[in-house]
């Protein structure tokens, strides 16, 4: 950092102005590595009002696309929307190197999935892939693969998730220990062995410290194996021990009182919890309490299509 510093005194002085914008870029990248997020992300919009009055578009498109991804870092997605549109913009009006281009497919598709339209990301991540191919880049296919897994899971789409493994280029990836704990995730998802899932999340050679939208989406996937395993239980008993549930899924007591209670709140089960007894009791359907149900089903359902709109709509600005 100190000799990017250094550097870029020097072109400031000799007013090689050109040299000192792309010198900055690599400091704010080397920002990034280092997580320095925060202070990257101030430097980059400063940087990026400078280079907007040049003539260098390659650059300013490279930068638009580092701040979307800083955005996806930081986890303000309305924004990195925003950063993204700017990037395509200038796209259209240059010849986009492949590189870039791969990176404005994997950001539109990573940005899908962060709104859980996981069925629009696909196509995103399959364009982002062919671009990685094409070049014959090894990292860059793990990456945009890595995606398209993600969402062939959440959208319960095996079908194309067979075609694509069994592509020439996929062959080259799937020794890669992030590819082979994907697959094996999807293999315990598909068949709803929890305990199998969470082995593979907690595998310390299943690293995905650098892919927090991946992490964030398996976590939140987690809950809902979770939640299946217990109702594949439980909804054969009026009355069942909370010892008995959780070591049949082979999870702490506490968690597994937590999450039922989270499941009486949601409306997935119908009946409360005798914490002194440790029993989970049930009630049987009332027709009340089924058009409750559904009702609230229906709220949480326009609610969703509510959100979806006005990211949508963030999309299209």
């Amino acid at each position: 950092m100190e000799l990017c510093e250094i550097i870029i005194k020097w072109c400031k002085e000799l007013r090689f102005e050109f040299l000192q914008y792309r010198i900055e870029f690599k400091l704010i990248q080397v920002m990034i590595n280092f997580k320095q997020f925060d202070k990257a992300y101030s430097s980059i919009s400063t940087l990026i009002s400078y280079v907007q009055k040049s003539e260098d578009k390659l650059l300013l498109l490279d930068l638009y696309l580092t701040q979307c991804s800083l955005g996806i870092g930081i986890n303000n997605v309305s924004q990195a929307v925003s950063f993204l549109t700017n990037a395509k913009t200038v796209a259209s009006s240059i010849n986009t190197p492949l590189e870039l281009q791969f990176k404005i497919e994997l950001l539109s598709g990573i940005l899908q999935a962060d709104v859980s339209d996981y069925r629009t990301a696909v196509p995103y991540l399959q364009e982002a892939f062919d671009i990685a191919e094409s070049l014959n880049n090894i990292e860059n296919g793990t990456q945009a693969l890595m995606y398209m897994l993600l969402c062939f899971m959440l959208s319960d789409d095996v079908d194309n998730l067979a075609r694509i493994m069994k592509s020439n280029f996929c062959l080259k990836l799937v020794d890669d220990s992030r590819i082979k704990g994907m697959l094996n995730l999807i293999n315990a998802y598909m068949s709803k062995d929890i305990n199998k899932y969470r082995e593979v999340i907690q595998d310390p050679n299943f690293s995905l410290k650098d892919e927090q939208t991946i992490v964030y989406h398996l976590e939140k996937n987690y809950e809902s194996v979770v939640d299946n395993s217990i109702m594949d239980i439980v909804y054969a008993y009026s009355h069942l021990q909370l010892n008995f549930i959780a070591q049949k899924i082979s999870l702490p007591v506490s968690v597994v009182s937590t999450q039922l209670e989270k499941m009486i709140i949601d409306g997935k089960i119908n009946g409360i919890l005798d914490e002194s007894l440790g029993v989970l009791i049930q009630y049987k359907a009332t027709v009340e309490s089924e058009e409750i149900y559904k009702s609230n089903q229906i709220c949480e359902n326009l609610s969703q299509v509510a959100n979806k709109l006005l990211k949508y709509c963030d999309l299209l600005k």
